[in-house]
């Protein structure tokens, strides 16, 4: 741990600048760190020591942060160099033709991409195409067991109905036989 002093604590809108970096980014960081309490790295490849609270508040939690006064330093040095305009730097033929180059990859690449759009677009178009036959066929296979499920519905009303006549005679039988059989036996002739 280094003696340095800390800065003062910050939210994640004023320190992100600060530290040279996206508010999401130092987000996504100050959570990993909650996490694992690792130094934090800075985008200059260089780990700063961090200290984080998440506050509650109304509209939602909020990151608090200070840092060591060391890596705010650094991280300003290195914007400073980063503004100074660099007077040796003039354009030449080879970074032209670089450029060029460049450009032509880039050309090749979106035709590689064009291309492969262009396949999965026709791949696609074959899905479609085949799945709404499959669509077709179950519709006319559903409208097929519709009909057959209607006729089998209509022929287990059928047998309901002869079932229940069936009964009743049977029940009208068995009272005839009662009928008789309640009778002595000398009256049955």
């Amino acid at each position: 741990m280094s003696d340095d002093p800390w800065s003062d604590w910050h939210t994640v809108p004023e320190l992100a600048p600060k530290l040279g970096m996206s508010q999401a980014t130092l987000k996504r960081r100050l959570t990993l760190w909650s996490r694992t309490g690792e130094r934090m790295l800075l985008p200059n490849g260089r780990g700063a020591e961090v200290q984080a609270e998440k506050v509650a508040r109304p509209q939602g939690d909020e990151w608090r942060a200070r840092v060591r006064l060391s890596a705010l330093a650094q991280m300003a040095d290195q914007s400073a160099d980063q503004d100074k305009p660099d007077s040796k730097a003039t354009p030449s033929l080879t970074s032209a033709q670089g450029d060029a180059q460049g450009f032509l990859r880039l050309v090749e690449i979106e035709r590689a991409e064009r291309q492969k759009i262009a396949a999965e677009n026709d791949t696609l178009r074959e899905r479609a195409v085949r799945a709404e036959t499959l669509a077709d066929a179950q519709i006319q296979t559903i409208s097929a067991l519709s009909a057959a499920l209607a006729a089998q519905e209509a022929r287990a009303a059928d047998l309901a109905q002869r079932l229940a006549d069936a009964e009743r005679d049977r029940d009208a039988e068995r009272a005839e036989v009662r009928r008789l059989l309640a009778r002595p036996w000398w009256k049955l002739w």
